[in-house]
């Protein structure tokens, strides 16, 4: 097995393989460390994920790779008090008469009375966990994960070998041998998924979206040349790339992925051609889009997405226009944005004002563009959609953030105004709008 210190080194260089090999190595174990910590198996997955994409974006940090196990425990640790905290886990236990109660709800139920039998004998052994203090559960839970030796518990939790022996026999003697058997049965079959690391690597974000905090500054103002170019989170740079995080509101759980990358550019006229590349994974479908393409022009502070064609010979055309589906002609679009600029038609597109955007403990200050326009079913001039952008002052797009109006969808359909009842809503130019989702690109993870 490869020396962690070799590992940390080809990892600081880029090489996903040996970091894939160090989440491998300490899952199991950042795993139960979280679970028992937190008592939930899906928290304990939530902070394992969390805790490893703070460990790659910030292992280029760590002065001395032999503390590695150390610093990567107390990131784990804080994972587990901020989840503690938001959650205010209260873990209850089914007593008897309440067990008795669900026995008589079967009848009307799908379940079987064996289910329901299993689940509360979990819940017994997950009460029994809990009633170990906290470092016998420790040490119980890091045992019986998946196998680890007395040698690697002891190295994970900085104690003596001793000590590791000591609590599990304590938590032995306190369970009893059959309750054990029970304990050590439940461990083993909640472990993570075999191929944890490679979905890890997927998608490095966090699986909950990070705290956001924004703050308006109606006394600053800026001019800021957008290489985002807004709306189409695509830096119109070589080898740009710019993938987006969606986080539904009000649960704050990744939903899906917008990948976005520019293939390649070249010299057009008297500006750039850019070619991007662009798919969206949505989770909740379980599959990813194929790779769409499209091409854009960039001249003058303006940009404009134009249409490819092959001629007869099968050479490649570019018409200055790109014509959508529903006949509509792409026009050009500023990408140099002051407050007060706007562009209006059937949509608006506005730069009100100069915001303070703090994202997982990184702040930036940004201008504020507000975007109304009509989407889906709206037959009158009310808009059905209204979104924020917040430009930094390097270009890039640091959030968006989007609301819907009264007229977007049906009120059965997910993102109509009804169904986001209860989520945050504002008041724009007299229409309401309902807070629907966040994105969050990847510059505020790996920076």
């Amino acid at each position: 097995m490869e020396e962690l210190k070799s590992l940390i080194k080809r990892t600081r260089s880029g090489d996903l393989e040996a970091f894939t090999q160090i989440v491998q190595r300490f899952q199991d174990m950042a795993y139960g460390y979280a679970y028992s910590k937190l008592g939930d198996f899906h928290l304990a997955q939530d902070v394992t994920q969390e805790a490893f994409m703070e460990v790659y974006w910030q292992l280029p940090k760590l002065r001395v790779p032999e503390a590695f196990i150390s610093w990567f425990r107390k990131i784990i640790f804080k994972h587990c008090d901020r989840i503690s905290r938001a959650n205010h886990i209260h873990p209850i236990s089914l007593d008897a008469e309440t067990q008795e109660d669900e026995m008589t709800m079967v009848e009307n139920t799908s379940e079987s009375v064996q289910t329901i039998r299993d689940r509360n004998i979990q819940e017994k052994v997950m009460e029994a966990i809990r009633s170990l203090t906290e470092s016998q559960r420790m040490v119980t839970t890091l045992f019986y994960i998946n196998g680890y030796s007395l040698n690697e518990v002891a190295e994970f939790l900085e104690v003596p070998m001793t000590t590791v022996k000591k609590r599990l026999y304590d938590s032995r003697k306190q369970l009893k041998e059959r309750m054990m058997d029970m304990v050590a049965t439940t461990l083993k079959n909640n472990v993570l998924p075999k191929d944890f690391a490679q979905r890890l690597l997927m998608f490095p974000f966090p699986k909950h979206k990070p705290e956001i905090n924004i703050v308006d500054c109606p006394d600053d103002s800026f001019e800021v040349r957008c290489v985002d170019a807004q709306s189409y989170f695509v830096p119109f740079v070589e080898n740009g790339r710019c993938d987006w995080t969606f986080y539904d509101n009000p649960d704050g759980c990744l939903t899906g992925v917008y990948e976005c990358k520019v293939i390649d550019t070249a010299k057009w006229k008297n500006g750039k051609l850019v070619r991007v590349w662009t798919r969206f994974n949505d989770f909740k479908e379980n599959g990813k889009q194929d790779w769409n393409e499209a091409y854009y022009t960039v001249e003058n502070d303006m940009f404009r997405r134009v249409e490819v064609k092959k001629d007869k010979e099968g050479k490649a055309l570019l018409s200055d226009y790109f014509w959508s589906g529903d006949g509509s002609l792409a026009k050009p679009a500023s990408v140099k944005l002051k407050i007060g600029a706007s562009k209006k038609g059937c949509e608006l597109n506005e730069v009100v004002g100069v915001s303070k955007v703090t994202i997982q403990g990184r702040a930036y200050k940004c201008l504020k563009v507000v975007w109304t326009g009509h989407q889906s079913r709206s037959s009158s001039r009310i808009p059905t959609v209204y979104a924020e952008w917040y430009v930094a002052k390097n270009g890039r797009t640091i959030l968006f953030r989007r609301y819907n109006g009264k007229e977007y969808t049906k009120p059965e359909k997910t993102g109509s105004f009804e169904s986001l009842s209860g989520n945050s809503e504002v008041i724009y130019k007299g229409v309401s709008f309902r807070h629907w989702y966040d994105c969050i690109p990847d510059i505020i993870f790996e920076e």
